[in-house]
């Protein structure tokens, strides 16, 4: 994808700095709990401290990134320049942090909620904004980033259950546990995975391309039909209902079809888009192939008579999880901001950086699904595991703050037309 489809300058440079913090804070988090199993932390709260790390990587890093690229990509720059987007980025910054501050301490409490709900309703007022203001050459990044904002508005109802659940039901019981998969499921498979092929779909527009009717209707439906499907897997847990696995098999066959559908469409314009430099074409790489990988691995576990099995191998739940916010939408994220000249591939930082962060990400997938197939066939765990999982979080640590040192030491630029 060509560099010259940039029009303007990128005004939220400081902003993804913003982002890119957040994301070292969520690395160091994840490396806290990687240490928990090498050595005693009696002040750790494990659960609090995975609820802390869990919202800064998708509140902090991710939402914060794609707030910055999508005004850039579909808001114009008179209206990116009004104050009401600055407000909503700072307000939402300070929910962030109070979220990283207070969920350690009292995970699903007072204050970590009240600093989630401030940050749930500027979610609510930035991406009314983007639905009343987003422009595009192509209605369909338009269609699906107005389905994305419609699934992390549909993802919320899961918050709000929470009250409710915990009044009539208790904390930490099935009901209780469920509204949190809602929320988060909604948030992985809705919002986030329509956002980011929003983001590529105005990228193509720039170059006058796009999916041809049918494919684009087949791809956006299979999207759909993954998105709400495979909610039926912990839904199926939680509820005590196996009755629903096979709604959750059809989801993650949808999800598998939407991505080769997506290869498909890559393939047949790939004259076309043309991926300038190495790293970004490395990045390019990284994200489909992960994609690609949690797919085929999402639809090969999906069988009813297995579905529930690694749902509760904690190792592989997290390899998945990993390889679609690390995987593919981080390193989407990281070929965009080199397209728009946020980070420069010839800076040592940059290179340092993604090469550790990429081999972190490697390194930390390999162990997690290796680990958990060791489980489930019944072999336990390897000898050295935490150990070796441990040093794959270092190398994601130091990844990130590379890359945070990269768009730092990066001068301010304005991209060539």
């Amino acid at each position: 994808m060509k560099s010259t489809v940039v029009k303007s300058e990128f005004l939220q440079r400081k902003w993804v700095i913003v982002a890119f913090a957040n994301f070292g804070i969520a690395a160091l988090m994840g490396l806290l709990l990687r240490s928990a199993a090498l050595v005693d932390l009696p002040w750790l709260n494990f659960r609090h401290m995975t609820h802390a790390h869990s919202h800064a990587a998708m509140m902090g890093w991710l939402y914060m990134a794609i707030f910055a690229l999508l005004m850039h990509f579909f808001l114009s720059e008179y209206e990116q320049k009004k104050r009401k987007y600055q407000r909503t980025f700072i307000a939402s910054q300070i929910a962030v942090i109070g979220m990283m501050a207070s969920f350690p301490f009292q995970g699903y409490a007072a204050i970590s909620i009240s600093f989630s709900a401030l940050h749930l309703f500027c979610s609510y007022a930035f991406l009314t904004f983007i639905w009343r203001n987003a422009k595009s050459e192509n209605h369909q990044a338009i269609i699906l980033l107005k389905t994305g904002i419609m699934l992390m508005m549909f993802s919320t109802l899961g918050v709000y259950a929470l009250g409710p659940v915990t009044g009539k039901i208790g904390r930490l019981t099935d009901a209780y546990h469920l509204c949190i998969q809602f929320f988060l499921h909604f948030q992985f498979h809705g919002w986030f995975v329509f956002a980011t092929a929003a983001l590529f779909m105005q990228q193509l527009s720039k170059l006058g391309i796009g999916m041809k009717r049918a494919q684009f209707k087949a791809f956006h439906l299979l999207l759909l039909i993954a998105s709400i499907g495979m909610m039926a897997l912990p839904a199926a847990q939680y509820l005590h209902l196996p009755e629903l696995l096979p709604l959750n098999t059809i989801g993650s066959m949808a999800q598998l079809a939407a991505v080769l559908v997506f290869f498909n469409f890559i393939n047949q314009n790939k004259l076309q888009i043309d991926l300038q430099g190495n790293w970004v074409r490395y990045c390019a790489w990284m994200a489909l192939g992960s994609i690609l990988l949690k797919a085929i691995g999402q639809a090969a576990l999906s069988w009813p008579e297995i579905a529930l099995v690694p749902l509760n191998i904690r190792p592989m739940v997290i390899g998945f999880i990993h390889l679609l916010m690390l995987g593919m939408i981080t390193s989407y994220l990281l070929m965009v901001l080199l397209q728009t000249n946020v980070l420069d591939a010839s800076k040592r930082a940059f290179r340092s950086g993604v090469l550790f962060l990429f081999l972190g990400i490697i390194v930390t997938e390999l162990l997690l699904f290796a680990q958990g197939i060791s489980n489930w066939t019944g072999f336990g765990a390897w000898s050295f595991y935490n150990e070796a999982l441990f040093a794959g979080s270092v190398l994601l640590v130091i990844g990130v703050f590379g890359l945070l040192a990269a768009i730092i030491s990066n001068p301010k630029t304005q991209e060539t037309q």
